[in-house]
């Protein structure tokens, strides 16, 4: 699956890499907050509330007495004063605040995708997986967050890890998605000076998935001479993470160029890897693969 170099393609890869920045400064955030011990200074998840912090002093002492009830307050900083328990709660807060900002940035730029490039040939819905992962990750925070607030005097470590974790493997699912982009664009702009009407995420309605009833698109596609070229990532000699194993996605890839022969098509095969880092001149041998075709 890829996409284009038009509008979409554009606005996607400014939201993938922003994205990107800034859940790296939210794990950066909240490594700090682990490190000065401010974690459990929030001790409600408040999920819809607390976006402002406390306004006044009134609000101040609640959060500071719900501090006081848990064990961290009693059997390491008894006796802090409000002004102490401040400075915590501001990296807390703080960790919480970008964590709904990243949430927002997550969802919004994708509803704008649904609604403005849904019936675009290349519109993908893979990317709500990233706001899946996100909301997930804000439950394991809070999942995390409340192994310290009864009986322990800090949370539970293999909480902390899960939480770290999944920040991680979403920083490569994006990275994923950002090489992903580049690649497919690299691939496109050289064959388009030798194939200008180069077609990009070919469809057709003898090429459909029976079960789903939905497309199974070519990479691409030289229409007039019937040849199509698909692109080969890692996913389809590897397992890679929770996809499809290689197994099926052979599967898949043997109907597809079945259905391809059976209408005319001719199907050449490239490697990812070839493509995004040039290990041989991929370029000339495609040519070659072409005009004997």
């Amino acid at each position: 699956m890829f996409v284009n170099s038009d509008n979409y393609i554009k606005y996607l890869k400014l939201w993938l890499i922003t994205l990107f920045s800034l859940i790296v400064l939210m794990v950066a955030v909240g490594g700090l907050t682990r490190l000065t011990d401010s974690g459990l200074s929030i001790t409600a998840w408040e999920l819809f509330t607390g976006i402002l912090p406390p306004l006044n002093i009134t609000e101040w002492n609640f959060y500071f007495s719900e501090y006081k009830k848990i064990p961290e307050y009693l059997n390491i900083n008894y006796g802090m004063s409000l002004d102490e328990f401040k400075v915590i709660f501001y990296w807390e807060y703080a960790h919480r605040l970008l964590a709904r900002f990243v949430g927002l940035f997550t969802l919004l730029p994708l509803l704008f995708f649904s609604l403005y490039f849904k019936n675009t040939q290349n519109y993908s819905n893979k990317y709500y997986w990233i706001f899946f992962l996100v909301c997930l990750q804000g439950f394991i925070g809070w999942y995390m967050v409340s192994s310290g607030l009864i009986e322990n005097n800090d949370v539970s470590h293999f909480r902390l890890s899960i939480h770290l974790s999944l920040a991680l493997f979403i920083l490569c699912l994006i990275f994923w998605y950002i090489l992903d982009i580049y690649q497919i664009k690299k691939l496109y702009e050289k064959i388009i000076l030798i194939y200008p009407s180069l077609i990009k995420q070919f469809k057709k309605k003898w090429c459909i998935n029976e079960l789903t009833n939905k497309y199974l698109p070519f990479d691409f596609c030289v229409p007039e001479y019937k040849i199509i070229i698909e692109l080969d990532g890692p996913q389809h000699f590897r397992q890679i993470m929770n996809w499809k194993s290689p197994e099926e996605q052979h599967r898949t890839d043997k109907f597809k160029e079945e259905c391809a022969n059976n209408n005319g098509y001719s199907v050449i095969r490239l490697l990812q890897e070839d493509v995004l880092y040039d290990t041989y001149d991929w370029v000339k041998e495609l040519y070659l693969s072409l005009i004997h075709i």
